[in-house]
């Protein structure tokens, strides 16, 4: 970008050509004058992109060369002033300027406003030749080679059109990708230049970018295309917002992914002490080295599998939610870039899921209960469904499923499913054409004469009196 600055004070021209040398991308020239009458002619050799102007060094009259020359060049003008009076904001009007500062001047807002200017003419439209040079072909470049990747894919082509319409970087040369812009700056200070293009994206947007610079020996476009992404990689790790040299990435270490019984043993015990710290001790580890990403993931996954065993073991898997998040999680650690976040998810999930059986221990007694009367109502049709048997599928003692059940119901456990089999064989009388034998067994009973004993003893007639009188009362 080159820029003119005009003013009578040679020390704020210092000053202004100072900061915007430092901390605006690509390469700045920046020539000064204190002097308007000449500026026709340094703008004739300098062909600057911007000038900045004291408006106080302007003529009031309009019909002076260097009003001509601005308002129908291809120059971007801002104005400063001393005197905020009517006659500056004309003059500033007459000559197009984008804005005009109040001196002394804000650095900050004046390398905003330049940041957001255009290049006069848009972008040419690139054809497909670089694209082929970039997978098939041999030819190298003398570009520095740059891979960005943005924290949000969606906005690829909003950064793509920032970058080719900035003034800021119309030295830089843009081509958009599905997930990633690759870039060709031009050799110089490339450190700089990125570490500005970060800066002002996410000043602009709050979305972070990665950028892959090539800083190796001279290269074809496939080579430097290969190197930049494999160091992109490494955000699996490190997350967004970072700038990644080709040269410095890492190697992956390799290691076995999957868990030896003995780590299954320990993540167990460590889950059945309901002790999330000791939990984390299997996470953060992986955090530390620089893996292959699929390892990682694989080794993950075997963690999460023994969650999913102390998940069956306490029944978790029957709360819907539960197991919608556990489905969840898997495929988040399989697809999610950042490997932070992955740990994070595991651990939360983990953590609710302890939370959750240190509330059933707290219930215990009236959970196991309310589980053992749900075997009941689904398996009371079952004549060899008994005390023993629910115990067993709760994973529990019969004795204390006895207690328990004894104290919660007020009646033992085997006199609760033979009323609950006599209510429904009660229905079944009363909504069916079967025979007694025929609902003595579809509610549990194997003998009828038994169902009818206690049937009787219960409701106080036999089956078949029960059905016509209920028949004649309706």
């Amino acid at each position: 970008m080159k820029i003119l600055l005009m003013d009578r004070n040679v020390q704020e021209l210092l000053g202004i050509r100072w900061y915007l040398q430092t901390y605006l991308a690509g390469d700045v020239q920046i020539q000064y004058s204190t002097n308007a009458t000449n500026a026709a002619t340094m703008m004739h050799l300098f062909q600057p992109d911007v000038l900045i102007i004291n408006i106080d060094l302007l003529p009031d009259r309009q019909d002076v060369a260097i009003y001509t020359l601005l308002q129908h060049g291809h120059c971007h003008v801002f104005g400063m002033t001393a005197e905020p009076v009517f006659q500056t904001a004309i003059k500033a009007i007459a000559l197009h300027a984008k804005d005009l500062f109040m001196k002394p001047v804000d650095l900050e807002q004046l390398k905003r406003q330049l940041t957001l200017l255009k290049k006069p003419q848009p972008s040419p439209v690139k054809n497909d030749s670089f694209y082929m040079q970039l997978f098939l072909g041999t030819q190298t470049t003398d570009s520095i080679f740059i891979l960005i990747e943005p924290e949000h894919t969606s906005c690829i082509q909003q950064l793509y059109e920032w970058l080719s319409t900035s003034i800021l970087f119309k030295h830089v040369k843009v081509y958009p990708f599905s997930k990633w812009l690759v870039c060709l700056f031009p050799p110089g200070n490339v450190e700089k230049d990125v570490k500005v293009l970060q800066k002002e994206w996410h000043q602009q947007t709050h979305i972070s970018l990665n950028i892959s610079v090539y800083d190796e020996v001279k290269a074809t476009l496939a080579a430097c295309y290969r190197a930049a992404q494999k160091a992109l990689e490494q955000c699996f790790y490190k997350g967004f917002g970072h700038i990644f040299y080709t040269s410095q990435q890492l190697e992956p270490v390799s290691f076995d992914p999957l868990l030896s019984p003995e780590q299954q043993r320990s993540i167990i015990n460590s889950l059945e002490q309901l002790d999330i710290e000791s939990f984390h001790q299997f996470l953060y580890p992986i955090q530390k080295g620089f893996y292959d990403q699929e390892d990682v993931r694989v080794h993950l996954t075997s963690i999460l599998a023994q969650v999913r065993r102390f998940m069956l073991k306490h029944k978790l898997q029957q709360i819907a939610s539960f197991e919608q998040q556990y489905r969840q999680l898997f495929r988040f650690i399989m697809e999610h870039p950042i490997l932070y976040t992955i740990i994070n998810e595991i651990t939360f999930f983990t953590e609710t899921l302890i939370q959750e059986v240190q509330q059933q221990k707290i219930n215990a007694p009236v959970h196991v209960v309310f589980l053992a009367k749900e075997i009941i109502e689904q398996q009371y049709a079952n004549s060899s469904l008994t005390l023993t048997k629910a115990a067993k599928e709760l994973g529990i003692s019969s004795n204390y499923l006895s207690t328990l059940f004894a104290q919660e119901e007020k009646i033992p456990f085997k006199k609760y499913l033979q009323l609950y089999r006599l209510e429904k064989a009660a229905q079944l009388l009363l909504t069916s054409d079967a025979t007694i034998a025929e609902i003595a067994h579809a509610t549990g009973f194997e003998d009828p004469n038994y169902f009818s004993k206690i049937f009787k003893q219960q409701k106080g007639s036999s089956p078949r009196k029960y059905k016509l009188f209920s028949i004649h009362t309706e």
